[in-house]
């Protein structure tokens, strides 16, 4: 990352631009900065030197960081040394590098460029998962189970791959909690996960998720602005990680989690399970070799890393890289963000195990997670734990997602029946840049400028690409509104006690019924068909409109589902049935 320097001794003088903040462990034999408003002085061999570091504001590291080592400090205290500068890593990445550098990273001391775009990707997630966001409880509710049951938590690093041979032995006593990425791995082993968890947002997730794969007995975890509008259905249960918006939904909980990695929310699954022992498996967060992933899936996969020299001298920095030595003293690279991924989840660990007696494990010697915080398990016995009872978690599950949150749902609905109508506008201004003379207000424009960012769309893209790209954008942001406020006013019409009409063909019914009432149990829906020119065809169970007076009757009603039969049936009828209080049944996650 840049903005982070290591040096041995010696403090590079301050470039152009405002100085970096100096970190000095132990006095270097050069000499200290002049000025002391940029430096802080840490003694190494200190008991009090790790909590003055940790409590150090990254706000001071906003325009860089150097930690300069006093070479006998490193001779003196060498764990101590490296143990500071991992903690210091960990604070300029996660606060500092990763905000600055992504729009989609939270920015906790404002501190990106505030000319970067607005992340559209997320609001198009929170938007389209509102359908799963108004009825899915928080994970609070799953950890009020206290359900007490072992956990393996599966993570895609090149240590997996030699795991292969055991891990369902190993997965028969504890609850498995995998990443997306980790899926395929676990597919060809023959292990379905009893928790996904789905921290990343980048919609290219859903890759790793197979048609075949049945979820139908596990649980997902994830956040609200992730992309599992289109998979959340083929799970047993959904929770969510936070509160999708606070002031309608006035839950202050948050599962543990952070956003340098998928890692540490899988940890604070662990931890809403109540996990008495957790086994860590892939936790490398090192390259071996050029691998960072798990890319063997056979049951012969190498169960270590080559050999590699070994590293005694403190980490070093190489642009977006760091070199130290890895559990067995070996010297090995990393990225930064896994670095501080590392730090972040022996804080974790540590602050678990005090608070809720958990005992950590790593199922690897590879890997530069602290052998301290996670000890070294063999996998033979770790295979040898006996079986746990999955209809107990699955039951627990159950229990928990019939607590449901309270949710301002007529405040959604006036929210999302506004942005429905700005979302209109702004397809509208964008249909109409395409032929403006005036560039400043296409360069201006907010979905020019994120299309143009974004290297997938923006690479060998002309400017009308671009501005196509931006049209399609906020046309996709309004059926996403039209979704939202769709999924609001379902809600507002349960809790009124009223049916949501469904418009259908009378041979659709059944099955759309069905799958209705699997998505919600609870709600009354009332099916009624169309009838034009005399038409004799069976009408649902609610009976059917003439056509003539479908946009009377739709004018009236705060939402309505429409079948995809009766779209494709009724299609000539499009500018009475292409309205914003109109929604496709089909976009909806029926199971």
């Amino acid at each position: 990352m840049a903005g982070l320097k290591f040096t041995i001794d010696e403090i590079p003088p301050p470039g152009e631009g405002p100085a970096p903040h100096v970190v000095c462990l132990g006095a270097p034999s050069l000499g200290l900065p002049g000025d002391a408003s940029r430096l802080t002085l840490l003694d190494p061999g200190s008991e009090e030197s790790m909590i003055e570091a940790i409590s150090l504001n990254p706000a001071l590291f906003a325009h860089g960081l150097v930690v300069c080592t006093s070479s006998k400090a490193f001779a003196r205290h060498p764990r101590e040394v490296v143990r500071l500068q991992k903690l210091l890593a960990f604070l300029h990445t996660k606060f500092v590098a990763y905000p600055k550098g992504s729009a989609k990273i939270p920015d906790p001391l404002n501190l990106r460029d505030e000319n970067q775009t607005h992340e559209y990707s997320h609001e198009l997630n929170r938007l389209r998962n509102m359908p799963l966001l108004l009825d899915a409880p928080l994970a609070e509710k799953l950890a009020a189970t206290r359900i007490g049951l072992p956990a393996l938590i599966c993570m895609p690093g090149p240590s997996l791959a030699g795991l292969g041979p055991c891990v369902r032995d190993i997965a028969k006593g504890h609850l498995v909690i995998a990443i997306a990425r980790t899926l395929p791995f676990l597919r060809v082993h023959g292990v379905t996960p009893d928790i996904v968890v789905q921290l990343d947002t980048y919609p290219g997730q859903r890759h790793f998720y197979a048609p075949g794969d049945d979820f139908s007995r596990s649980v997902l975890i994830s956040l609200s602005l992730a992309p599992v509008s289109a998979i959340a259905a083929r799970f047993h249960r959904v929770f969510f990680m936070e509160s999708f918006d606070l002031a309608a939904l006035p839950n202050p909980y948050r599962m543990r989690e952070s956003w340098l990695s998928s890692l540490l929310s899988c940890l604070g699954a662990a931890e809403t399970v109540h996990a008495p022992r957790v086994l860590m498996a892939g936790c490398d967060l090192s390259f071996r070799g050029n691998d960072v992933y798990c890319t063997a899936d056979t049951p012969d996969a190498p169960a270590s890393c080559p050999a590699a020299e070994p590293h005694d001298g403190p980490v070093e920095i190489h642009g977006s890289e760091a070199v130290l030595a890895d559990n067995a003293g070996r010297r090995v690279r990393t990225r930064l963000g896994y670095l501080a991924t590392a730090v972040e989840a022996e804080l974790f660990a540590a602050d678990i195990a005090r608070t809720a007696g958990t005992a950590f494990f790593n199922l690897s010697r590879e890997g530069i997670l602290s052998p301290e915080v996670f000890p070294f398990l063999s996998p033979e016995d770790a295979a040898g734990a006996p079986a746990i009872d999955r209809e107990a978690f699955l039951g627990a599950a159950r229990s928990a997602y019939a607590r449901k949150e309270r949710v301002d749902f007529e405040g959604l609905f006036r929210e999302f029946d506004a942005g429905t109508r700005r979302a209109a506008l702004d397809r509208a201004i964008m249909s109409c840049l395409k032929v403006a003379a005036n560039e400043d207000a296409v360069t201006g424009n907010p979905y020019f400028r994120y299309v143009r960012s974004q290297p997938l769309l923006a690479k060998g893209a002309s400017r009308d690409d671009l501005l196509d790209a931006a049209r399609r954008l906020t046309e996709k942001l309004h059926d996403a509104c039209e979704l939202a406020r769709a999924a609001a006013a379902m809600h507002l019409a349960h809790t009124r006690r009223q049916p949501v009409p469904v418009l259908c063909l009378g041979e659709e019914e059944a099955e759309l019924s069905a799958r209705l009432s699997r998505f919600r149990p609870n709600f009354e829906w009332r099916f009624v068909g169309l009838r034009d020119f005399g038409a004799s065809r069976p009408a649902p169970s609610g009976g059917a409109l003439e056509l003539k007076n479908l946009g009377v009757w739709l004018s009236r009603q705060a939402v309505a589902l429409v079948s995809r039969g009766a779209r494709e049936e009724y299609g000539y009828a499009y500018t009475i049935l292409e309205r914003p209080n109109v929604v496709l049944a089909e976009s909806l996650p029926l199971p």
